[in-house]
């Protein structure tokens, strides 16, 4: 791995670059976490069609491609987030999704999903992005 792209040696205060495509999201760089249904436990809502479906197999829900970022108050993490088209019951294929760490902290994203964004304290809204629409 070229140290450039060595998230232990990049200083992060200064120009640094990484190899990352952007039409596509990938970087040859990074290996993907990947999350199969059984990784998915407690995610879904229909708890027999879950388990119906783990017993005949067990799929893989998503990839994440991530790139790293300090994780300091205004950094930016990035990474490429692949869901793969399915069903759970009447719930399509999602991410565990997340928390961050350090709440002042910013994602990008390049594409146009549904999001449950789950806020502090048990507070939670639905938000879809769209071009251009930048604040979620």
């Amino acid at each position: 791995m070229s140290s450039c792209c060595n998230r232990n040696k990049i200083d992060f205060n200064n120009p640094f670059r990484l190899l990352f495509d952007l039409k596509n999201g990938m970087s040859q760089l990074s290996s993907p976490t990947k999350r199969k249904l059984s990784n998915m436990q407690g995610m879904y809502d229909d708890v027999k069609a879950f388990c119906e479906m783990l017993e005949v197999h067990d799929p893989l829900i998503y990839e994440f491609y991530e790139l790293g970022a300090p994780e300091d108050n205004g950094d930016i993490a990035f990474g490429t987030s692949i869901v793969y088209p399915g069903k759970v019951g009447d719930e399509y294929f999602m991410t565990k999704g997340h928390f961050h760490s350090i709440i002042d902290t910013a994602e990008v994203y390049l594409c146009k999903p549904i999001f449950l964004i789950l806020k502090i304290y048990g507070k939670f809204r639905i938000s879809a992005l769209h071009p251009r629409k930048y604040k979620i």
